[in-house]
């Protein structure tokens, strides 16, 4: 006997899972190339004399 619940349950949690990895690893390129950023920008610019 085919069990949807325990299915859906079990495909609910993946895609749960699988968002998390996406979003999780996102912010990571997004923490790093905003990391390069402010490397790269002058000291006159707006952004980074917010920062300082």
């Amino acid at each position: 006997m085919f069990n949807s619940d325990q299915f859906i349950n079990k495909f609910y949690r993946y895609i749960n899972l699988l968002l998390f990895i996406m979003i999780d690893h996102h912010a990571k390129i997004a923490s790093e190339l905003s990391n390069i950023d402010y490397l790269k920008q002058p000291k006159n610019n707006l952004g980074v004399m917010i920062y300082d």
